[in-house]
């Protein structure tokens, strides 16, 4: 069977994805269900401390407009992302309903939880150029060059 060729206009496209971000967002702040699985220290009734917090950065939807992947910005340690992502990607579904239920759209794209770790990549870059800057300016000793 051929593959769909229906295909939303860019700017449905795109305003689609940005109600998406919205909704999203704002269950990710005020949704219980999805504060639990960010932060498993809730169930136990400790809320003074979070482990993670989760914002959402960027929605791409498909042509089609049948997937959205929902790229998430999540702040903790490794072990801390590792646990809020899985929690999140187990709620893909519960997402789905909860951000239909909002948008009144007749049909609702999947939802893919995804890591951005543009902010990581971003700081690394900027040391490595703050590191040469230094190097310029004589204050730090240029690494030694190996040859193999």
């Amino acid at each position: 069977m051929a593959p769909s060729l229906v295909q939303a206009h860019p700017r449905r496209i795109a305003k689609v994805a940005k109600q998406i971000e919205r909704e999203v967002g704002s269950l990710l702040i005020h949704d219980m269900v999805l504060q639990k699985a960010i932060c498993p220290e809730r169930r136990r009734g400790i809320d003074a401390s979070m482990s993670a917090v989760a914002s959402v950065t960027e929605v791409q939807l498909t042509r089609d407009m049948q997937v959205a992947r929902v790229f998430l910005s999540i702040f903790s340690d490794e072990e801390g992302k590792a646990i809020a992502l899985q929690g999140l990607q187990g709620l893909e579904g519960y997402v789905r309903r909860m951000v239909a239920r909002e948008m009144g759209l007749r049909l609702i794209p999947e939802l893919r939880f995804q890591l951005d770790d543009t902010m990581e990549r971003s700081d690394r870059v900027q040391a490595l150029l703050e590191r040469v800057r230094a190097m310029e300016a004589g204050d730090e000793e240029a690494p030694p060059i190996t040859l193999s």
